[in-house]
Parts: C-alpha cells; sequence; structure tokens
C-alpha cells in the first residue's frame, strides 16, 4: 500500500517533468543543476507554492521560467512567419558545423559554446574559426541564454 507522496517525491517527479519538457523545447540545463533543480521544486512544494523565507530559489525558478517562455516564444514566432520577441544570446554546438557548398566550405565553427548574433528574424549566426559569420540552424545548436530582439523595427511584427 503507497502512502501519501513526499514533497521529495512529488519534488523528483516534477523536476524530470520539467526537464524533458525543456529538453523538447531544445533548452540545454546541464548536468550538475539537475539536483539544484530538484531541490528548488522541493522547496517550492514545501513552501505550499509561497514565495516566504525562500526568495533565492523562487527566483531561480523565474529564470528557468523565462529562459522556456523565451524559447517558446522564438519557436511559436517561427512557426507563425512573425518576429520572435526574444531570440538566443548563446548557444551550444554538440557538433562542428561546416558551411554549405560552393560557398564556405572552409567555414567551420567547432563544437562548443559559443556567443552569438541573431538577426530581426531569429536568424542565429555564431564566427567561426576563420573570423567569418556561420549562421546556424536551429536543429544544429541549444539555447544556452536568451535576450530581447532588440533588432525589431519600430516594435513591428
Amino acid at each position: 500500500m503507497s502512502g501519501p507522496s513526499t514533497p521529495k517525491h512529488s519534488a523528483d517527479k516534477r523536476a524530470r517533468k520539467l526537464l524533458a519538457g525543456l529538453k523538447e523545447l531544445r533548452i540545454y540545463v546541464p548536468a550538475a543543476d539537475h539536483e539544484r533543480l530538484r531541490r528548488m521544486v522541493r522547496d517550492e512544494i514545501e513552501a505550499g507554492y509561497r514565495a516566504a523565507g525562500n526568495t533565492q530559489s523562487s527566483r531561480a525558478v523565474g529564470d528557468l521560467g523565462f529562459t522556456a517562455q523565451s524559447a517558446v516564444e522564438y519557436f511559436r514566432a517561427n512557426a507563425e512567419n512573425r518576429r520572435p520577441e526574444f531570440v538566443p544570446s548563446r548557444v551550444r554546438l554538440p557538433a562542428s558545423v561546416r558551411g554549405d557548398h560552393p560557398f564556405g566550405r572552409s567555414t567551420i565553427v567547432l563544437a562548443g559554446d559559443y556567443d552569438c548574433d541573431a538577426n530581426q528574424w531569429g536568424a542565429v549566426s555564431v564566427k567561426a574559426t576563420n573570423g567569418h559569420m556561420l549562421e546556424i540552424k536551429p536543429k544544429q545548436f541549444l539555447a544556452l541564454e536568451w535576450r530581447a530582439n532588440n533588432k525589431l523595427v519600430g516594435g513591428a511584427q
């Protein structure tokens, strides 16, 4: 017979669901942060979803919420063929990327973390080994950090 779930069990389950959802949205959460995320969720549950006495955990959960909201907005804007309100500011390339033929075959970006630039439509580019900017496709990177799209012309969509 199983009793009511403990805050720790509920937190672990909710954290696993949250991590799975973030992974599906291609949002990278380092493995080292998984336990910290479980603790934050557990703290929120134990506090009865109140921030009383738990402002650091609430702020971290809020930051994670901003990341998720930014990613959702970015991919939704792409699907709706409009300019996104948020674009990646730092990305991780799990594998090296090479420019397309016939242009840029010598333009290579090695696997790793990079600051990136994005145009008003959210197309992402990073500096390659030869100093040129190489545009990368969403399936080729994981967004680590987001920023407001400051290239929106007059706020027009």
